[in-house]
């Protein structure tokens, strides 16, 4: 709750009105509770609970996640298809991972082909690897920092709920979507899209036969992708050294919230893990 006025009565029955000096595009837009409203932590520790909801709440406002929107200016269609949201927790060595996600099975599909993003089978990945030992390439793998984050949502209609925790009910507010967050089902496919854009921005070709294998040019180097997971081939001269240009220096997964607060494109410095 914001209090913005106050009026304080002295004993002489005197009453003086004090108002705070806010900026009110910053009341208009920070509706997120500084503190979370928790009661469940599913058996974790409460305190690191709290500060890793928070960490995430902060990360996916940085890069853009959601946009608050007054639930007054959706159409009743829209109010509709609202999409609940929900935590995911879990232990992670000394520390809590919280995650948001939405509850994408009440999300509208009209065609399930909006929403297939294919994998690729064993046997595509053991051909790259056979091709490596026969040249003697290397082989690089990495994986792609908070992936699904980084596509845009499939539509511009898709809004969520808040996570209760962090939510005032009376605000009435809701979030539209600007990524393609976890648990959406459309988020594979859109992230798949992203990704097929990035790498031919940067000159590889997606092959015919196997949509999940792009390629240089000179077919010196490989890039195979399973859903955020790349597995990079190529040789040691042109193959090794594209392979560098586009790889950051090795880091940990913890590192996650850093990385999401840097606006860098994909395969940026600091998107890509060495393994």
């Amino acid at each position: 709750m914001r209090i913005s006025e106050v009026t304080v009565t002295t004993k002489k029955g005197q009453k003086i009105e004090a108002t705070s000096n806010e900026d009110e595009q910053e009341i208009k837009t920070e509706k997120i509770l500084l503190e979370a409203w928790v009661n469940n932590t599913e058996g974790l520790d409460k305190e690191q609970t709290i500060e890793e909801m928070k960490q995430e709440i902060k990360a996916m406002k940085a890069q853009g996640v959601y946009t608050e929107v007054h639930s007054s200016q959706l159409s009743p269609e829209q109010r509709k298809k609202i999409i609940k949201s929900r935590w995911v927790l879990r232990q992670k060595g000394n520390t809590v991972r919280a995650r948001i996600i939405a509850k994408g099975y009440t999300e509208e599909i009209n065609d399930n082909e909006d929403i297939f993003a294919s994998t690729p089978i064993f046997c595509v990945l053991r051909m790259p690897l056979v091709l490596a030992l026969c040249n003697g390439w290397i082989c690089l793998t990495g994986d792609i920092s908070t992936a699904f984050l980084h596509a845009a949502a499939a539509t511009a209609d898709l809004f969520m709920y808040p996570p209760a925790e962090f939510n005032n009910a009376y605000d009435q507010i809701v979030w539209r979507l600007n990524k393609a967050i976890n648990g959406l089902c459309s988020s594979p496919k859109a992230w798949q899209n992203h990704l097929a854009g990035v790498m031919q921005q940067l000159g590889l070709r997606r092959l015919v036969s196997e949509p999940n294998v792009y390629a240089t040019p000179g077919g010196d180097a490989y890039v195979l992708r399973y859903v955020d997971d790349l597995l990079f081939i190529g040789s040691t001269g042109d193959g090794q050294q594209a392979v560098q240009e586009h790889s950051a220096a090795p880091s940990t997964t913890s590192n996650r919230r850093a990385h999401s607060r840097q606006h860098h494109q994909l395969f940026g410095q600091k998107h890509l893990q060495q393994r």
